[in-house]
């Protein structure tokens, strides 16, 4: 997996470690920096979701001429809104997500 900024710094068991890029072990800036001070390690089952979910991002059916048409109306002002069912949905959404009871 790659991720900006960051390098891999070894795999054993299934398991990365990664680490942001500068951080060698050696002398920066005068001073050594910790290695473990910012250390990332991630599983097999978290390679595995993080590459699923890029696959999903890249390959979800998008209709290009419907955002472009709600694009354009949002821009023109021409996008209606009803509060009261963006507000429902908001609290739906926050339930179904386990972070409020239903009052």
């Amino acid at each position: 997996m790659n991720i900006k900024g960051f390098s891999e710094i070894g795999a054993a068991d299934g398991v990365r470690s990664i680490r942001p890029e500068g951080l060698r072990g050696g002398k920066r800036g005068g001073t050594r920096e910790r290695e473990s001070a910012e250390q990332v390690t991630l599983t097999q089952a978290t390679q595995r979701l993080a590459e699923a979910s890029r696959s999903a991002a890249e390959n979800a059916p998008v209709d290009r001429s419907r955002v472009d048409s709600i694009r354009a109306a949002i821009a023109e002002g021409r996008y209606p809104v009803d509060p009261s069912r963006v507000a429902g949905k908001l609290l739906a959404a926050e339930i179904a997500l386990g972070g409020r009871d239903a009052e």
